[in-house]
């Protein structure tokens, strides 16, 4: 399966709009081309399905207690690292990359107690 590029971390400056990224944003970022993309995935829901996949199984990772963790908390976690949330953030209140990761942060340790 197709392995996307950790986020950079050169720009501080937040996305230009509130959207989901589109099929050709994912294929430059990934430097690779849009067929590509749609080789991996039958479509955006898919790419963003596999996505989240991927978020769940890291975060379990990175914190092994999620395991025990009851769905409510686990929904939460998700809801606070989803991409809304970092958009929300870096978008609409303008936030840089590290202040934006700090505030996740921070939600997160709050739910995790």
């Amino acid at each position: 399966m197709l392995e996307l590029p950790p986020p950079s971390t050169s720009a501080s400056q937040p996305v230009p709009s509130s959207r989901a990224p589109t099929a050709d944003e994912v294929a430059e970022r990934a430097s690779i081309g849009i067929r590509t993309v749609f080789r991996q995935f039958k479509d955006m829901d898919t790419l963003y399905g596999a996505l989240v996949s991927r978020m769940r199984k890291d975060l379990r990772r990175w914190f092994p207690e999620l395991k025990r963790m009851d769905a409510a908390t686990m929904h939460a976690l998700e809801l606070v690292t989803s991409f809304e949330a970092w958009d929300r953030l870096r978008v609409d209140q303008r936030l840089g990359k590290q202040r934006a990761a700090e505030v996740m942060k921070q939600a997160m340790s709050a739910l995790l107690g």
